[in-house]
């Protein structure tokens, strides 16, 4: 073999060896995203996927998971199960490592069986329907809602000694909300409590919100507790206070976003909310991220940010842990507790979490903690 012909061989085993590890250092690890990001209840998936994608930077940042980048493969599920589950077929289809989301309860519901079948983990910023408690699936999730019901009922008769309530729910996302107010209403009766109406609407379907306010203000109800979406509740809160009911509103952590304060105005000063969320928290980690999250979108993060935030960083953690992504519900629930942005929290062996929740009430357009 002649000396130029040798030169030109090892050339260009030199290359292919060159590009080979260019395509290795380019090599991305995806993650889905599925959320609303349309419609009545677009603020939540909004938030979410914005959460998503400053902790997907953050990551990257900081040199990726294994010198690997990850790319965020967003969908919008528009909060509609069949949507959500055409949406999550092709996330499997195209085998990201992991799902982050649904953020409502009813998708979650519609979409378990295919990642089940798919033995592809799911994680969930904001699904908290006690229909999912106690599972042995693929699904995890970071928001759960019976502490929560409980700690309503707790706060209406334990501190504000109100005994009398009606409540108000949106059944268009009732796995989400009917348990929900069934816990509350178990509690409640538990402590004396009385229900003055039960009030249901759908917020996919054309509602008369000022007809639903004046029959719960016919039963002249002590409280209102609202469960459904920011802006139902904020116009169910504005509906209620224009036919001079002056009793307190409690509303869902599903409502507690940002959109309830802008959407809702004067008329849900006062409101409260139970929340595992508390966006005047001082911990270090959450004083950074807010900073960071404001300086990225614009705006103060919602716990659905905060929780989508927290879900990518779990993930990574557990690949960094063991890369392989059959192998991350076992991870996940093995390391089982995780240093949130508000405080560190545990992962049972169900996926279902335990962590502290905060008493809140509107003020000056904000949420303050409740002392």
């Amino acid at each position: 073999m002649g000396t130029r012909r040798f030169a030109i061989i090892m050339m260009a085993a030199l290359l292919t060896s060159l590009t080979l590890q260019s395509c290795q250092k380019q090599e991305k690890i995806r993650l889905g995203f599925v959320g609303g990001l349309t419609g009545r209840n677009g603020d939540l998936g909004t938030a979410g996927r914005d959460g998503s994608l400053l902790a997907v930077e953050a990551v990257n940042a900081s040199g990726g998971i294994g010198g690997k980048r990850i790319e965020l493969v967003i969908r919008d599920d528009k909060s509609d199960p069949e949507e959500a589950k055409k949406v999550v077929n092709e996330l499997v289809s195209k085998k990201v490592a992991a799902i982050v989301g649904p953020m409502t309860s009813v998708v979650a519901v519609a979409t378990i069986p295919i990642i089940d079948a798919a033995r592809m983990l799911m994680l969930s910023p904001t699904v908290s329907s006690n229909d999912l408690t106690g599972k042995d699936d693929f699904f995890i999730r970071l928001n759960l809602n019976s502490d929560t019901a409980a700690a309503t009922a707790d706060l209406m008769i334990g501190r504000l000694k109100i005994k009398n309530a009606a409540l108000v729910y949106d059944v268009s996302n009732r796995s989400y909300t009917g348990s929900l107010a069934e816990a509350f209403k178990i509690r409640f009766a538990a402590l004396g409590g009385t229900i003055a109406i039960e009030q249901t609407f759908n917020a996919k379907e054309q509602t008369d919100l000022l007809a639903l306010a004046r029959q719960v203000a016919a039963r002249k109800p002590r409280a209102v507790f609202i469960i459904a979406g920011a802006i139902d509740s904020a116009m169910i809160c504005q509906q209620l206070k224009k036919i001079g009911v002056s009793a307190p509103f409690f509303i869902a952590e599903w409502a507690s976003t940002n959109e309830f304060l802008k959407a809702g105005g004067k008329a849900v000063a006062g409101t409260y909310s139970l929340q595992h969320f508390n966006g005047n928290s001082v911990h270090p980690p959450f004083v950074q991220f807010k900073q960071n999250f404001s300086k990225r979108f614009g705006d103060s993060p919602s716990f659905a940010a905060t929780y989508s935030y927290e879900a990518v960083s779990i993930i990574a953690a557990a690949l960094r842990k063991d890369p392989d992504p059959t192998h991350l519900k076992d991870t996940v629930i093995g390391i089982g507790r995780f240093d949130g942005l508000l405080g560190s929290f545990f992962i049972d062996r169900y996926g279902d979490p335990d962590r502290l929740f905060f008493v809140t009430y509107v003020r000056n357009d904000q949420y303050v903690p409740v002392e």
